[in-house]
């Protein structure tokens, strides 16, 4: 760094345009002339200094850069550094002096018998050359550095023949993800030459490269893409990314992130204690304040129904935390609809239903690239200080790392039912995470949430009903009829329904939003455009009420095949005769299957699961005359050897991805 001054000449940027100080035109004003087009305007000194104050003005000379040597480009290394002192001392003594030999020869001398350093006098030549490089670069030591760097040849004595060879040769040998070293490269160029030289004459044969030759061609290699060569675009990407302040937000609710994890804890039956498995937590945050907006906590693995439930959440107001949880001490007050969702590109955050529901929120949804965690990191965080604080902490934790994990049986320990975790979870959210100072924010979650939100302009869907039909499933061309509307072989119609015939026909094709967790009720969007929506029952609420559309699908199977009935009055006895099965077998089985069964008792969530593929039904199966005792696992619903458990219960719950509402 060297030192400038106002004067004719010179060279400065102001706000990035690059002037030349032409003159003084009073004691006040400057004339400056652009570089690029020779514009000229005008500045008082006045002004330039502000600029300059402000840091929209960079003072600097046309020399070239000083070229430092060291481990850092910012300052030479010591021992360069202290030779430079020394020289200036020379370049001090005759600064103000002409450049005659005769007259500055008896100066060095006094100088150099005082110093006795470097080991032999500088010349009167050598020590100008110092003083015209001092005075260039603006009496900046730097300038004094030794350069050797240039010393010596800088051209490459091969010619460009061997150059390319040798080019070819790193890329066939070092730049793919076969990772060859620099000898195998090495060796190939020398082979290509060989072959090369065997068709040249004795006075054209091209000379062999050495391992310094194909060294210096790899560092002429950016390294971002060596490693995009030898390790692949992404671990390359993970490895020279750069931690900054990609998106930075000015207020609670601009912008909120949303992300999965599966929680390092094994979860026990509520009423047996026999360990099903580890759920699913979802975690919706506000980026501004670092407030925990939502959460969905299941064994649901990542779908829109966790998705949709955990927005939900996030959107709506927590007013019955402490009546719920009683020993919870503060109130979650984080809410409301945010303006940008940043996501990661799972197929969960890909559905039309999302789109469609975030659109009708005046929600901007951001896709994070492919594997770049980064993009969303201040959810990942908390979901790894939630594991770390209050997980691991748990009976029954997986843990992340095996090593911590040890000779520990997750499964044996498992002391924790999915409604406590629920509580314990809720409860780290509002009396730690939110109550304690946050290291990057110097103060608590809850205070920045309460100093900078006002509660009026927080953004709240105008209906929940409204919110229950943009996060439903759609369902388009329903017909309504005087039997009202049939969802998956069920009846739903309410005297809403009966009103809207009247109004509009007495046949109707309608939309309608369902929820796959609750065969309940579905809400029905009236076809005009008065932008009415009715919440619609099931007829049938002593089957439908609380039923899962996966429950259902399971119940009607098994009334086909084993009942030999498609009557939907019988559902009811097929979903009795079921669950008691189930809960006979549920001690016999382990893993998966006895998730499923607590699932299907409704112990938990439901799930979504695939359908098994090439099932069998029994051959001999035929349905029995009365409804049937509890069954074990061995038993079958009929006098056939052949167990309805394993053909008909197995394949569609164990054989599976495991997805819980």
């Amino acid at each position: 760094m060297g030192a400038s001054s106002f004067r004719a000449g010179q060279l400065l940027t102001l706000e990035g345009v690059r002037f030349q100080l032409t003159r003084r035109i009073d004691q006040h004003t400057w004339q400056l002339q652009t570089t690029r087009d020779g514009r000229y305007i005008e500045r008082t000194s006045k002004e330039l200094l502000q600029a300059y104050a402000n840091r929209v003005l960079v003072m600097h000379n046309d020399a070239e850069p000083i070229t430092t040597i060291g481990p850092t480009y910012c300052e030479p290394a010591p021992e360069q550094m202290e030779l430079a002192k020394i020289r200036r001392m020379y370049v001090v003594a005759v600064l103000d002096y002409p450049g005659n030999a005769s007259l500055l020869d008896p100066i060095i001398e006094r100088v150099w018998q005082k110093m006795k350093s470097p080991a032999t006098r500088p010349s009167a030549r050598t020590v100008l050359r110092w003083r015209a490089a001092y005075l260039q670069y603006g009496r900046d030591v730097r300038a004094l550095v030794p350069r050797d760097e240039k010393k010596g040849n800088r051209s490459c004595r091969f010619e460009t023949a061997v150059v390319e060879i040798v080019d070819k040769a790193i890329d066939e040998i070092y730049m793919n993800d076969k990772k060859g070293t620099i000898i195998e490269t090495t060796e190939h160029a020398v082979t290509l030459i060989a072959q090369e030289n065997r068709q040249r004459p004795s006075s054209m044969q091209l000379p062999l490269p050495t391992e310094s030759t194909i060294k210096r061609q790899i560092r002429k290699i950016p390294a971002y893409e060596r490693s995009v060569a030898r390790d692949g675009y992404m671990n390359a990407r993970r490895k020279f990314r750069a931690v900054m302040n990609h998106r930075l937000t000015n207020a609670p609710l601009e912008r909120a992130e949303i992300d999965h994890t599966l929680l390092d804890v094994f979860v026990i039956d509520e009423q047996r204690g026999l360990p099903l498995g580890r759920p699913w937590l979802t975690v919706c945050i506000d980026d501004n304040t670092r407030n925990i907006l939502g959460i969905h906590i299941g064994f649901q693995s990542p779908s829109y129904i966790t998705v949709a439930k955990c927005l939900r959440h996030a959107f709506m107001p927590k007013l019955d935390l402490l009546e719920k949880y009683p020993d919870i001490h503060n109130e979650w007050e984080a809410f409301g609809i945010m303006q940008e969702l940043s996501m990661d590109n799972g197929l969960e955050f890909h559905s039309i239903a999302l789109e469609n529901a975030c659109l009708g929120l005046g929600i901007e949804m951001h896709y994070a690239p492919r594997k770049t965690p980064w993009f969303k990191g201040k959810v990942e965080r908390i979901i790894g200080t939630l594991q770390k604080d209050l997980i691991h902490k748990i009976s029954g934790t997986t843990f992340s790392n095996i090593v911590e994990r040890g000779d520990y049986d997750p499964q044996k320990h498992a002391v924790i039912t999915l409604s406590t975790l629920k509580h314990a979870v809720h409860k780290w959210i509002a009396d730690v995470y939110h109550a304690k100072p946050h290291r990057s924010l110097q103060a608590r979650p809850i205070d920045i949430w309460r100093s900078r939100v006002n509660i009026d302009e927080i953004r709240m869907p105008d209906d929940p009903t409204y919110l229950d039909a943009v996060l439903g499933k759609p369902i388009e061309n329903c017909l309504l009829s005087h039997k009202g509307i049939e969802h998956e072989r069920q009846y739903y119609n309410s005297p809403e329904l009966t009103a809207l015939r009247h109004e509009l026909g007495d046949t109707l094709r309608v939309e309608i939003r369902v929820d796959d967790s609750d065969m309940g009720k579905i809400i029905v969007l009236a076809p005009d455009k008065t932008n009415r929506m009715f919440v619609v029952p099931a007829l049938n609420q002593e089957y439908a009420a609380g039923l899962t559309l996966w429950q259902h699908k399971v119940i009607r199977r098994y009334a086909a095949e084993y009942m030999n009935t498609l009557d939907p009055l019988k559902w009811l006895e097929a979903k009795e005769e079921l669950r008691a099965l189930v809960a006979e077998e549920f001690v016999l089985k382990s893993g998966k299957g006895r998730l499923a069964g607590a699932i299907f008792l409704g112990e938990s969530d439901m799930p979504k699961p695939k359908t098994a593929k090439n099932k069998s039904k029994p051959k001999e199966a035929s349905p029995p005359a009365a409804p049937p005792a509890p069954m074990s696992a061995s038993t079958p619903p009929s006098s056939q050897p052949s167990a309805p458990v394993k053909s008909m219960y197995e394949p569609v719950i164990s054989n599976r991805s495991v997805d819980y509402a």
